[in-house]
């Protein structure tokens, strides 16, 4: 009786066991599904926001004369975006998906005492909005502030010029190399500055922000960029951060602020003072 009662209960154990197993795990792979459903959707929409505001800055819902736009829509369809969801966001900004009722708002910052932040947001419910945003400041002790006199809005242009140094085929006799003429383009196209990224094969540009679609437009009719990498309208620290000056909780802060404000589907783009000490890669 004894060997009976043991063998029991090691089977009802077994079997116990085996349901929980089986149910934890199904429940991980749909709360998994779930979570990556969500990340999904909001990353389609933010993306629709972004083709909006391409549209709308650069006037044009045509890719051939917008580059901002055609930049834009080729990150879309890389990140695997449906192209339905393409199709109804070029139409709601271009007026042709019914009313428009989406806006551009832009709203200031300053987070952890003397960090300047400024949010770009595409939104049809300004009041949800500025409190969703208020909610993600409150978490890491920020609070809407004036701060746009800490940056400047710049325009810039990155290019993919490969071979840079090689020679120039447009003229081929001159001894010029392919970026020499690329830079000649630039300037007369308006730029004011430029940096080449030694470990890519990008080139940027930095220009007004009234003449970053034309200045996109004459590199790549060169002929000598092989892709046009990204043309936006950005913000940048009038005074960055010496190295060093910011310290390792602070940066640590402003990163996960910034992370938290990509995941909102409002939040277009996100910029702070320190940007080229947190993601230098992006300066």
């Amino acid at each position: 009786m004894l060997a009976i009662r043991l063998c029991s209960a090691r089977r009802f154990f077994s079997s116990t066991s085996s349901v929980l197993s089986g149910h934890n795990k199904w429940s991980k792979i749909k709360q998994k599904k779930g979570v990556n459903d969500m990340q999904k959707s909001a990353m389609y929409g933010k993306m629709g926001r972004e083709i909006e505001v391409a549209i709308r800055s650069g006037g044009s819902g045509d890719p051939n004369l917008n580059a901002t736009l055609a930049n834009i829509l080729k990150k879309a369809k890389t990140a695997g975006v449906p192209r339905d969801n393409i199709e109804k966001a070029i139409a709601r900004a271009s007026g042709g998906g019914g009313k428009d009722i989406s806006s551009r708002v832009v709203y200031e910052a300053m987070v952890s005492g003397n960090v300047g932040v400024i949010m770009e947001c595409l939104t049809d419910n300004g009041n949800r909005t500025i409190h969703k945003i208020r909610e993600i400041l409150n978490d890491f002790n920020g609070r809407y502030a004036p701060a746009g006199f800490l940056f400047d809005k710049i325009g810039r242009v990155r290019v993919v010029v490969r071979d840079r140094d090689g020679p120039n085929p447009l003229k081929p006799k001159s001894g010029e190399s392919k970026i020499e003429y690329v830079f000649e383009t630039a300037m007369a196209a308006g730029s004011q500055d430029f940096d080449v990224f030694e470990k890519s094969d990008i080139v940027q540009f930095t220009c007004t922000p009234e003449t970053k679609d034309s200045l996109a437009a004459a590199l790549m009719d060169t002929g000598l960029c092989e892709e046009l990498d990204s043309s936006e309208v950005v913000y940048v620290a009038r005074d960055p951060p010496d190295e060093g000056s910011v310290s390792d909780e602070v940066a640590s802060k402003i990163s996960e602020l910034l992370d938290a404000l990509e995941e909102n589907e409002d939040c277009v783009s996100a910029w702070t003072t320190i940007d080229s000490y947190i993601r230098p890669d992006e300066e």
